[in-house]
């Protein structure tokens, strides 16, 4: 994965070779090989601190009577349990550049598409002179064969990043913000909102973030949610 925003694609020639039938996956390094990002569901587990008090039997020393040497004290004992976390997350993956196609195994996209009269990502017209392309949305060059980055004009309208993909984008948010119903600005997450944020008594909720606290008489546990006494 890579934290890059936008898809370049690396046109430089490789002098190396690779035997006739092998299996190649893309690399950036091959000619006329684009980065593209694509959006994937990834489950991981996720650990989740749970707190329970019990009581626990205690024999104090130096007690007159039987009677008088127990005694009882509460205690706070915690525990890990694992849930099932998804998140979507962007991977960078790699196909021929538009106009570009690759054929068996060959080491990069060498065969070219940009025969005359060929519009890729739109239709053909004719005019007195000569036959022309006319692009759909998201793609320009004269066989409409060049991707058009929407972020490099003021972020593509985006508040917080944009992201580019070929023939389109997307606006996406930074961490603790949600896109808005425009898709292009963004609110803060009110993490509290949902089952109190985790924390087992105050949650307060900040710009982009939040913590937990505690009553008067706890303090905060290492886990940052439990609250001790």
């Amino acid at each position: 994965m890579t934290s890059q925003l936008w898809p370049w694609c690396f046109c430089a020639w490789v002098a190396a070779g690779w035997p006739r039938g092998s299996a190649v996956q893309l690399r950036p390094d091959m000619p006329n090989v684009c980065e593209e990002w694509q959006l994937t569901v990834v489950g991981l587990p996720h650990p989740c601190v749970q707190a329970f008090t019990s009581t626990v039997k205690l024999w104090r020393r130096g007690c007159a009577g039987p009677g008088q040497c127990v005694g009882y004290e509460r205690r706070t004992q915690y525990y890990t349990i694992y849930r099932q976390a998804y998140s979507v997350e962007q991977q960078t993956v790699y196909r021929c550049c538009p106009g570009w196609s690759r054929q068996d195994h060959e080491p990069g996209c060498l065969r070219s598409a940009s025969a005359v009269g060929t519009c890729f990502h739109g239709r053909s017209r004719s005019d007195r002179e000569a036959q022309r392309c006319q692009c759909s949305r998201g793609f320009q060059g004269p066989h409409c064969q060049y991707d058009v980055n929407e972020c490099a004009v003021d972020n593509g309208g985006c508040r917080d990043q944009c992201c580019n993909t070929i023939g389109s984008y997307y606006c996406r948010c930074h961490a603790g913000r949600k896109l808005e119903q425009d898709g292009r600005g963004c609110e803060d997450i009110d993490e509290c909102a949902v089952v109190n944020g985790g924390c087992q008594q105050r949650c307060i909720n900040t710009l982009g973030t939040f913590h937990c606290e505690c009553d008067t008489g706890y303090r905060l546990h290492a886990d940052e949610r439990t609250c001790i006494s």
